[in-house]
């Protein structure tokens, strides 16, 4: 049993050496293999069309909450725009998080020190008398 040619179908080879499987046009072959160069910027320009918008937001270095707060609502109104990706601010919402926990333990570092100060006065005010 002889392989046929179907003339419906592409005369050219894959890369992998199968018979190619796209619908010829009057020339034997499919629109991607007459036109190398027409693939490549198909492929090209799907790769750019899948591709998330680069980006760049300036964002203040936050030191309270409260700046941490905007900078969250501003991440969250630009990825609502489209303006930048969902797994950028996912990220950024991810940090922010942390930076959060860590804000709210160091300002308990700063207020135990404060304490811890007004303590020591306090003993050497009553030592004093």
């Amino acid at each position: 049993m002889e392989n046929s040619v179907n003339s419906d179908t592409c005369q050219a080879q894959t890369k992998s050496g199968s018979a190619c499987k796209a619908k010829a046009t009057s020339n034997g072959l499919c629109p991607m293999h007459s036109d190398p160069k027409r693939a490549a910027e198909l492929g090209r320009k799907s790769g750019e069309a899948r591709r998330a918008p680069e980006a760049f937001i300036v964002l203040p270095q936050p030191r309270t909450a409260v700046d941490v707060h905007g900078a969250l609502g501003q991440v969250f109104s630009e990825m609502g725009s489209g303006k930048i990706a969902i797994k950028l601010g996912t990220s950024l919402a991810y940090v922010a998080s942390v930076l959060l926990k860590t804000l709210e333990v160091s300002d308990h570092e700063v207020r135990l020190r404060a304490i811890e100060q007004m303590m020591i006065s306090i003993r050497r005010r009553s030592s004093e008398k």
